[in-house]
């Protein structure tokens, strides 16, 4: 089949025309589209379009995140980086996993550990933890050897 998707507003509207392979809506986020980017696929590749359906960000890459903090993961090949809302990719793809932006940080893994970059891409917190999750009130949850922790912004364990 050669079906192509779009979106409709609540009054039924088409609002993106039916021309993409895929259009993708976080339902737990809806807000993502009024700020003003939703992902899209056409063939094999993702990007971004606008308000207006306008493609912000080229459909290049072979997957890809939401927008946090300014900045969204994607991923070319079998590695992931972080492009800005211009569609600059601001940190290069090179790593084996993503996690989102939150507090200025985010989750990323090399080999098989997570550790944490900051918005410039600098490794901040090492490579240590078996599993990383993103911050909130200061805090990240990760696992190190099967325990669960709770560490700081500077990668102290607090608990």
């Amino acid at each position: 089949m050669n079906e192509k998707y779009g979106c409709i507003n609540t009054r039924g509207q088409l609002v993106v025309p039916c021309e993409f392979d895929r259009v993708f809506l976080n339902y737990f986020r809806d807000y993502d589209f009024e700020k003003g980017m939703m992902k899209v696929k056409m063939g094999d590749k993702w990007g971004y379009i606008n308000t207006s359906s306008s493609i912000v960000i080229p459909c290049q890459f072979d997957s890809n995140g939401w927008f946090f903090e300014g900045l969204a993961s994607v991923k070319m090949g079998d590695k992931w980086g972080y492009v800005n809302t211009s569609g600059s990719i601001v940190i290069p793809c090179q790593f084996d996993s993503d996690g989102r932006f939150s507090e200025g940080l985010a989750g990323v893994k090399m080999g098989d550990k997570w550790g944490y970059i900051n918005t410039s891409g600098l490794v901040v917190i090492p490579y240590q933890f078996d599993v990383a999750y993103s911050f909130g009130e200061g805090l990240a949850k990760v696992t190190i050897n099967g325990k669960e922790h709770l560490i700081d912004k500077t990668g102290n364990i607090v608990y």
